[in-house]
């Protein structure tokens, strides 16, 4: 994938228009830190890391019944877990709209923005990345952060199964309902991380 410019400039000019401040600026910061983690693990194509980056939350914070509008605009059949774990479901419309509306037909640019939020079972590097940027962004603030941004020394998988774990327990406090693919996400890293 070649470097276009004006893609670049015409993809953040509309996220800007059309993304809260907060959300856009949070778009920009994981873009810089997945460049980074993509660094640390060798994987070469920036051009991906920074679009989907970019679009991971195109259509953060719209309200419920717009995602439904967009999803079906874009050919997306809500399933039952959409209904009952709402908030993943700007990525899935995201991914979608990364294609349609902003012209990123890439098959690994659509697998991270679709799975940032929930992971899934053979989730790809830039997928992977991408996960774990959004989780581990720099404003982001919580007790464990700190010490899941160090295991970038310890490689992808591990940091990726103990940012899932950490995501796991918060919705396990909370009462609420997983979404399967990230089950199945934590335990493929999990196995990969006990065969060592």
């Amino acid at each position: 994938m070649t470097h276009d410019t004006s893609k670049f400039s015409f993809i953040k000019g509309k996220l800007e228009k059309e993304l809260s401040k907060q959300v856009f600026e949070h778009s920009l910061e994981l873009t810089e830190y997945a460049l980074k983690l993509a660094d640390a693990f060798c994987y070469e194509e920036k051009d991906k890391v920074e679009l989907a980056g970019l679009l991971h939350d195109n259509c953060k914070g719209l309200p419920f019944e717009e995602l439904q509008k967009l999803a079906n605009s874009v050919g997306y059949r809500l399933s039952e877990i959409d209904k009952l774990v709402p908030q993943t479901l700007h990525a899935k419309v995201g991914a979608l709209r990364a294609i349609h509306d902003f012209g990123v037909p890439d098959k690994d640019i659509f697998e991270a923005i679709f799975y940032h939020s929930t992971g899934k079972q053979g989730l790809g590097v830039l997928g992977r990345i991408i996960y774990c940027a959004d989780k581990l962004a720099p404003s982001r603030n919580y007790e464990e952060v700190d010490r899941l941004r160090k295991l970038e020394k310890d490689g992808l998988s591990k940091m990726c199964l103990e940012t899932v774990r950490a995501s796991l327990a918060f919705l396990l406090k909370r009462d609420s309902i997983i979404e399967p693919s990230t089950l199945e996400f934590y335990n493929e890293l999990l196995v990969e991380n006990f065969r060592g």
